[in-house]
This record gives C-alpha cells, sequence and structure tokens, in this order.
C-alpha cells in the first residue's frame, strides 16, 4: 500500500511539477484544438484475490488480460489537456472441474482527465495525463445447463436459470501517456483533422480495495483488486491548429516635420 501512495504522489509532482515552467512560457497564440475517439486494447489486472477462493473453490483461475472497449474526448487548449472517458471489458470466463458452474467476471471504468502537452506539433502531440474516477465489477456464478433445453422448459423450471451476482466498485486513479496523430486537412496548412489516431499506455491505481456485495450486504473476507497496466489504439474524429507565430510590431510611422 505505501508503494502505491508512492508511485501516487510521484505522478502527480511530475505532471503539475513540470506543467509550472511549461505553461509560463505559454505564448497567447498557442494551439488549441477538439478531439474524440474510440478505443480497443487490453488491460491487465492483479486478480490474486479473486483467483486465491476460486481456485479453492475447484474452479480454473480466472483470466487476468481482457479486452478493453472503450471512448473518450480531449479539448487541447494551449498546453492544456482535459477531457473524459469510459471503458469496459469483454467478460472473462471459468469453470470449476465438473463444468456445472461458472463464473463470470465483467465491468469498466470511468474518469475525468487533466494533462499538459511536451510536444506540440500540427500533426502530432505527445501529452501524461492524470485521470480521476472510479470502477465497477460484476461477478456472475452461473449453473450450467443442458444447451438444447427449449424455451418452455426454462420457463417451467426458472432454477434453471438462476444466478448469483456479486458487485464491487472503488475509487480509481489513471496515469498515461498518450501519442495522438491528426491527418492534415485538405488544403490547409494551419490545420490538421478530422481523422485522428493515436495509442496511449498507462497504469490504473486503486489505493484501497473494497469487499465484494451480495444482496446489499457486504461478503466477509472479500476484496477485489482493479488495477494494472493498460495498452490501447484510438480512432476518431478531431481538429487542431498550428501555434500561429506572433506578428512583428510595425515600424513606427515618422511624424510629419513642421
Amino acid at each position: 500500500m505505501k508503494k502505491q501512495y508512492i508511485i501516487i504522489l510521484a505522478a502527480i509532482g511530475l505532471i503539475f511539477g513540470y506543467s509550472q515552467p511549461a505553461f509560463s512560457q505559454i505564448p497567447s497564440n498557442a494551439s488549441g484544438g477538439l478531439m474524440g475517439y474510440f478505443q480497443i486494447g487490453n488491460s491487465g489486472m492483479d486478480l490474486s484475490e479473486l483467483n486465491t477462493p476460486l481456485k479453492a473453490s475447484g474452479f480454473s483461475a480466472m483470466k487476468e488480460n481482457f479486452t478493453t472497449l472503450g471512448g473518450g474526448g480531449h479539448l487541447f487548449y494551449k498546453r492544456l489537456v482535459l477531457g473524459g472517458e469510459g471503458a469496459s471489458f469483454i467478460p472473462n470466463v471459468t469453470t470449476n472441474g465438473s463444468n456445472v458452474t461458472s463464473a463470470r467476471l465483467s465491468g469498466g471504468n470511468g474518469f475525468a482527465n487533466v494533462g499538459f502537452l511536451v510536444y506540440n506539433g500540427l500533426r502530432w502531440k505527445i501529452y501524461p495525463m492524470l485521470g480521476i474516477g472510479g470502477g465497477r465489477y460484476n461477478l456472475e456464478i452461473i449453473e450450467n445447463q443442458n444447451p438444447y433445453s427449449s424455451l418452455n422448459y426454462l420457463l417451467s423450471n426458472p432454477q434453471a436459470v438462476y444466478d448469483e451476482k456479486l458487485q464491487t466498485s472503488g475509487f480509481l486513479l489513471n496515469l498515461s501517456l498518450n501519442i495522438s496523430m491528426a491527418l492534415p486537412a485538405s488544403g490547409s496548412k494551419g490545420s490538421a483533422g478530422p481523422i485522428t489516431l493515436g495509442i496511449r499506455g498507462g497504469y490504473i491505481i486503486q489505493p484501497w480495495m473494497n469487499p465484494w456485495i451480495y444482496d446489499y450486504s457486504s461478503v466477509p473476507n472479500s476484496s477485489m483488486c482493479m488495477q494494472g497496466w493498460y495498452a490501447m489504439f484510438q480512432v476518431g474524429i478531431g481538429f487542431w491548429t498550428k501555434p500561429a507565430k506572433p506578428v512583428d510590431a510595425l515600424p513606427a510611422m515618422p511624424l510629419p516635420e513642421d
């Protein structure tokens, strides 16, 4: 836990410590822009707190890598980056040894982001970001049934589709490094867009873990860790402009002689 707080404080200090001198050198005519994007990638999480009871109950370990889908948007103003994003995970499933029961893990997260541009070009932008938000996970315990059962059978035997669902949620911090590229606008030398591409990598931190909730009550001696590394590819729509060169002062007009 102490290591997590050290990482958090160091990252926040790096972002805002670097941004102070960077913002002090921003010209009044610096560039701006907007972008919205869809992203897909892979997220890895430490599921040891979940896999320990699963394996003790005869289940195979849950895979710790998730395919992740999401989207978001950014506003660029001078060197400041503001935005938000959300993502969900394609569920992972594991079964017990007799293949009678399945455990299905799904979830997602969302963040409000702030960052700064360390490289601000017409086509390329590089920027670290700090996201503040939260996440939620669902764990479903499902009794597997004959796949050829008819609808009439399932309606007559509701216990055949009975399942148990546990939920947990928590506060999260998102540290990321982002690289975005905009294709130049046709016929324009001072702006880029509308197609944008990007890659990003980062680490999601959960300062403290919360228990699983079942039937509105906390499950004793249970917890879920929602932190880990991720890598994403982005494609979207956006426009941004190139920083304008400062206009040279006009020469003083000579006064007429008397």
